[in-house]
């Protein structure tokens, strides 16, 4: 009875997940993993210059944008593998612009001395 009710119920998610074309066909409202709301939502930047890098990613984060990367532009350490080492000391579009929240933010670090 209960695997009865299950089928159901993800007949019925899956069939209300799409919509019908004046075709008579039906298609997905939205590509897998998408967020059509969420993407079109523009969010200032703010400035995380100076921060831990593992901080400043959380506060993006926090904010709503989801493509925070990081890039090493010490010369002494190419690969960033944790984030609590390292020191962001510039970003990619600077802070004040209003982006998409689905679009890419680089923070762009050096490795923290010991």
């Amino acid at each position: 009875m209960k695997v009865l009710i299950i089928a159901s119920v993800l007949l019925l998610s899956s069939i209300t997940a799409c919509t019908t074309t004046p075709g008579g066909t039906t298609s997905p409202t939205s590509e897998p993993g998408s967020s059509p709301v969420v993407s079109q939502v523009k969010l200032k930047i703010p400035n995380v210059i100076g921060k831990n890098a593992l901080i400043a990613e959380g506060d993006l984060r926090s904010l709503g944008f989801m493509n925070v990367e990081e890039s090493s532009v010490d010369p002494n350490a190419s690969v960033v593998l944790l984030l609590a080492n390292w020191k962001v000391v510039g970003q990619e579009p600077e802070a004040g612009q209003m982006l998409r929240a689905d679009r890419t933010i680089i923070l762009k670090v050096v490795k923290e001395s010991t």
